[in-house]
């Protein structure tokens, strides 16, 4: 299994440079309407145990932070979202 500084580190690599990078996922202490109103609106209706499991096993922000420090894509911004993050990252 690959670590995730590793995953951001192939990222770095990658990108050209003034290349930019963008990601947004949910977080795991998302807001509890959100969660509810997310929830509440995915459809079909079988598929939300696979939502919830998802919300459960997604990152605070904190914790991609500290990821994100420990890789090289250090000078990412990580922005809070209603119901997740968004990372933005420009390689000088």
């Amino acid at each position: 299994m690959v670590s995730t500084p590793k995953i951001f580190n192939e990222i770095y690599r990658v990108l050209k440079s003034d290349g930019k990078y963008f990601i947004s996922d949910m977080r795991r202490d998302m807001n509890p309407f959100g969660k509810w109103f997310l929830k509440l609106n995915t459809k079909p209706k079988e598929i939300r145990p696979g939502l919830v499991s998802s919300i459960n096993a997604s990152y605070t922000i904190d914790e991609i932070q500290n990821i994100l420090n420990q890789s090289k894509l250090e000078e990412a911004t990580v922005k809070k979202t209603f119901v997740g993050f968004e990372i933005t990252v420009k390689k000088g």
